[in-house]
């Protein structure tokens, strides 16, 4: 490593990255706020950064705040001591209506929808740009609700525009009647607010990401106890871990499913994964849309074992098996009746042994989502591999593992 580094990476560029590398850590550690906000307006284009550097922020008890018309600038900025997404991440909201916004608000902030309406008006405010800050959150707490903004956003912006043609005319404010030296607001219709699963979605739909919460928030815990791979990470081509064949365990949402039928009149789905940090499209074929067909639909949080697929440009997931997502880390199955969890058992003397290396030269041609579990008898220590390592079940690899390694050293919990 030492000769290889002499002339692969010389030390004149080594020094300046050093020096970077200490500007950084300084900045991160004395202005984390200032460093992250920057950090997230470097990748807005990015929802999975942003989703990673979001959780970081959380980490650090840094808040990442939605978007807001009188306190958002057009970038992530520092507010206190939390971090306010910028109105350049929302989507259709062009860089003229977020100057627009930001002039405006210097003469006081918006105090309602039509307050909003009436004093941003401009080219570059339509109908489209409107419905994406309301629906992205950027209006809350402004007298209404976003059914109610979202329901009158064409009628209010009709009635601003009419407004403005008749004080160009000379004519009469359509609202010019006056009580007490203030206009009267045409009125918002009565409406409930959506759902809090509803309000997300707006969320993702228009910032590309979840802003008040997200669906997997609630599964943290179990996530990190399970240890799940990642979309962001699986999706990573530089990421040599998940090559073609790997095997996955992730705990995400089925955002999209779309059931197609083969030549041969079998049903199979492709869906639209998703965790905190990113999305990738699964293949379930026939024979396992079978088995969990119950479960593989639209907005269902589940756990979900696989294969990577990996092509030259892109990665798809295999789906194997799919189960019910558990909500808090006790529910997370352990064990079974009888204390001991499922799985292949095999009892060897110690990991450099002959029976051993036998061992896994036979279950390495039987992939699957069996777990197994190695008892080393000179350590008495019991060893889980991991979900590579898992197996299939067959009669076939456990008579040739009974007679490698000794019938009373293989078993077998159902």
């Amino acid at each position: 490593m030492e000769s290889f580094a002499s002339y692969a990476f010389n030390k004149s560029h080594a020094a300046c990255y050093a020096v970077l590398s200490y500007q950084t850590a300084y900045m991160k550690c004395h202005y984390p706020c200032e460093y992250m906000a920057a950090l997230l307006t470097s990748v807005l284009g990015d929802r999975g950064k942003i989703a990673v550097y979001a959780d970081e922020c959380t980490a650090k008890n840094i808040k990442v705040l939605p978007p807001h018309v009188n306190e958002s600038g057009a970038g992530f900025t520092v507010q206190g001591h939390d971090i306010r997404f910028g109105l350049k991440a929302v989507k259709n909201i062009g860089r003229g209506l977020i100057e627009s916004i930001i002039k405006e608000r210097q003469n006081g902030k918006y105090t309602s929808f039509y307050n909003f309406c009436d004093r941003v008006y401009c080219r570059d405010m339509n109908t489209r740009a409107l419905e994406n800050l309301i629906k992205s959150g950027a209006l809350d707490g402004l007298g209404a609700n976003r059914r109610q903004m979202l329901e009158s956003s064409k009628r209010f912006l009709d009635i601003v525009g009419a407004n403005k043609e008749r004080a160009i005319d000379g004519q009469l404010d359509l609202f010019g009647e006056i009580d007490g030296g203030v206009k009267k607001e045409p009125e918002l219709l009565k409406l409930s607010e959506f759902s809090h699963t509803e309000l997300l979605e707006m969320e993702k739909e228009t910032a590309g990401m979840y802003l008040s919460g997200h669906p997997l928030s609630e599964y943290d815990g179990v996530i990190k106890a399970i240890n799940s791979d990642t979309l962001n990470n699986v999706t990573d081509m530089e990421n040599s871990r998940y090559s073609d064949g790997a095997k996955v365990d992730v705990l995400g949402l089925l955002e999209k499913v779309s059931i197609k039928t083969t030549k041969n009149s079998q049903q199979m789905a492709f869906v639209n994964l998703e965790d905190k940090y990113g999305s990738m499209e699964m293949i379930v074929f026939p024979d396992v849309l079978q088995k969990y067909g119950g479960l593989i639909q639209e907005g269902k949080i589940l756990r979900i074992f696989g294969m990577v697929n990996s092509r030259e440009d892109e990665r798809k997931l295999i789906c194997n098996s799919v189960q019910e997502a558990p909500k808090d880390i006790g529910a997370v199955p352990k064990k079974q009746s009888n204390s001991m969890q499922k799985g292949l058992y095999l009892r060897v003397p110690n990991d450099d042994c002959r029976e051993y290396r036998k061992a896994m030269q036979i279950t390495e041609i039987f992939e699957g989502n069996t777990p197994l579990y190695i008892c080393f008898t000179e350590l008495g220590t019991m060893y889980k591999a991991p979900f590579s390592n898992w197996v299939s079940l067959n009669d076939v690899m456990i008579r040739e593992l009974k007679k490698r390694i000794g019938e009373k050293n293989v078993a077998v919990v159902e």
